[in-house]
């Protein structure tokens, strides 16, 4: 029994010391060994995926090719390094890597597609070899951190005060706040500065001849750029979600492509430049504090939803001799504030919804060449009190394109339609005074229901 009893005292003594030495380990976490990465390489040297990738990443030498989607979203890798043997980087290679800190590429690289380092948010750092000559658009899409691209050894790229330059060709801004492009300079290319989060201030020279699709999207504190007149294009979605104030276009601009300002939150004013002939389909749609509006005389067209959801464009000013044709569908859809719209007599075509909802429209000129109304052209414009459709308007849709307007008071027609189509004029309440034209021969369904101050109906 005392033997017994010795033992466990022991035991209990030995416990009891091993629980004293590892005191200091207490709460601590104990270290992780993290596997190697495993690397699947084809028989001629592409690398189409890795395994177990995080920390820093050194590729195998028998590895030629990075193939799209071989880094993609690791976000454990914090740095990489290229070997000699790689030749081409595929289009988003390292795409969403976004713990990735540091790319060192070996003196082999000729070649990297698109958005290769596209949404690497922590890459801070890269060199470009004199080996590489060819890089695609957005490689360096929304990289807000990097500010040292090292092209000491490149003889293709340069990066100065924060921008990369391929020749002419503005490549990317990435992280830069305040840019003076050199001069010489011809082109921003698409991309070129997504979603940078700080550029808030950009000088543009007069050599600047395009503006790439996206190439300040989401810019959100982009607040002021130079549009010099030599630019002839702006392509779709330049300066969508961007801060920009006020925009004036270049002189030499002869068509707006769509979306080039859509979705700008502090937009307020826009002056055209004295080419331009197009407004591209939704070019400004969806910019709540847009207020005025001033288009030139050569604008022909303006495209669906250009200016779509302007809640608070209140003036479309027309230059003397417009030459506007076409109001496209949707054109000034909710843009509630709108008070009034000579449209000059060279429109022969007003769209489907073009003023829908337009609450505050007061006054509308339909000129003589206008053929048709469409459905919901003027639904819900509740301010309208007057209407007067020219000889030349020989249609009118089904789709109720005058309902809901209650405060419209009197319409006149004096020749041109023979039908007044089912719902036409429904709710109209405040309607007083109807003159029909002389070529009428139905009247719809309904056509004028609700109009319960209508006091006169005649031809």
């Amino acid at each position: 029994m005392k033997s017994s009893a010795c033992k466990k005292a022991v035991s209990l003594a030995a416990l009891l010391v091993l629980l004293w030495m590892a005191a200091p380990l207490w709460g601590r976490k104990l270290p992780v060994v993290q596997a190697a990465p495993t690397f699947t390489v084809t028989s001629d040297g592409v690398l189409t995926d890795v395994a177990n990738c995080a920390g820093a990443v050194s590729i195998p030498s028998t590895v030629k090719t990075i193939s799209g989607s071989a880094f993609r979203n690791k976000s454990q890798m914090t740095s990489v390094s290229i070997p000699d043997s790689v030749v081409t980087i595929e289009g988003g290679a390292f795409m969403g890597c976004s713990g990735l800190l540091k790319v060192t590429l070996s003196n082999s690289v000729r070649t990297m597609g698109n958005d290769v380092f596209k949404n690497c948010i922590s890459l801070k750092s890269i060199n470009l070899p004199k080996s590489l000559t060819s890089m695609g658009s957005g490689v360096f899409a929304n990289c807000p951190k990097l500010t040292a691209i090292d092209t000491s050894a490149s003889g293709s790229f340069s990066y100065e005060n924060g921008v990369l330059y391929g020749g002419t060709k503005v490549l990317a801004i990435p992280s830069a706040a305040t840019v003076s492009i050199k001069s010489g300079s011809t082109a921003i290319e698409k991309y070129a500065a997504i979603s940078n989060p700080n550029l808030a201030y950009v000088i543009l020279p007069v050599s600047m001849r395009s503006i790439g699709s996206n190439a300040f999207a989401d810019c959100s504190s982009l607040y002021s750029i130079n549009l010099v007149d030599p630019i002839s294009t702006i392509e779709s979605y330049a300066f969508a979600r961007t801060g920009l104030t006020s925009v004036s276009l270049p002189d030499n601009l002869t068509t707006l492509s769509p979306c080039a300002f859509a979705e700008c939150p502090s937009l307020q004013t826009v002056k055209d430049g004295s080419k331009l002939v197009t407004v591209g389909q939704e070019a400004f749609a969806k910019c709540p504090s847009l207020q005025t509006v001033s288009l030139s005389a050569t604008v022909t067209t303006l495209r669906k939803s250009c200016f779509d959801g302007c809640s608070s464009l209140k003036t479309v000013t027309l230059a003397d001799g417009s030459q506007l044709t076409t109001v496209s569908d949707y054109a000034f859809m909710n843009c509630k504030a709108l008070q009034s719209v000579n449209l000059p007599d060279t429109v022969t075509s007003i769209g489907t919804c073009a003023f829908y909802q337009c609450e505050s429209l007061r006054q509308i000129h339909i000129p003589d060449g206008v053929k048709s109304i469409k459905g919901c052209t003027f639904q819900g414009c509740k301010s309208l009190e007057e209407l007067y459709l020219p000889n030349s308007v020989t249609y009118i849709s089904p789709d109720s394109p005058f309902s809901g307007c209650v405060g419209l008071k009197t319409m006149r027609w004096t020749a041109g339609v023979d039908t007044i189509p089912d719902d036409a004029f429904r709710g109209c309440k405040n309607l007083q005074s109807v003159s029909l034209p002389s070529t009428l021969k139905s009247i719809g369904d309904h056509a004028f229901a609700g109009c319960t101050s209508l006091k006169q109906l005649s031809v």
